[in-house]
């Protein structure tokens, strides 16, 4: 049988296997395991899951990705002198990081929480346990996931 739906989370709950269609093309197909954990392009990204993936456009000095701010973000290099790093809000802890964070808000979801916060110059989205004591103004140091990292060099970054 073939569904179609625009509810990302039906989609990942009943599919054995999901077409991502980007301006009227395939873009992406696959278990929704893969789609959702290894995403192709950043338009597939942004598809699924809520809250949204984390785009961080940086570019590369001295072996470092640099954010917008001139901070080194501290996450691992790869190859491109530019790149969009892509990481889900569930794949950062709110502790054990090195750079600072102010959180701006904290949005309530009954079962989660999700903070908004400034990192690097970066506004980042991070899911967190419904009673945890952060609140807005508080500093933070978030701790990216460095192995659920996505990285599209900066011709795979449209989107």
């Amino acid at each position: 049988s073939i569904y179609v739906t625009h509810d990302q989370a039906e989609a990942l709950s009943m599919a054995q296997r999901i077409v991502v269609l980007a301006d009227g093309q395939i873009a992406q197909t696959g278990p929704p395991s893969d789609i959702y954990d290894r995403p192709v392009t950043p338009e597939v990204a942004r598809q699924l899951g809520y809250p949204p993936m984390n785009f961080l456009d940086v570019v590369r000095k001295n072996g470092c990705w640099i954010g917008p701010s001139g901070e080194n973000t501290g996450l691992a290099s790869g190859a491109h002198t530019r790149a969009r790093i892509g990481i889900r809000p569930e794949n950062i802890t709110p502790s054990g990081g090195a750079i600072d964070a102010r959180i701006r808000v904290v949005e309530d979801l009954g079962a989660t929480r999700i903070l908004l916060v400034d990192w690097a110059g970066f506004a980042l989205h991070i899911l967190v346990d419904r009673l945890s004591p952060y609140r807005v103004g508080d500093t933070i140091q978030p701790l990216l996931n460095q192995d659920r990292l996505l990285v599209w060099p900066e011709t795979q970054a449209k989107g």
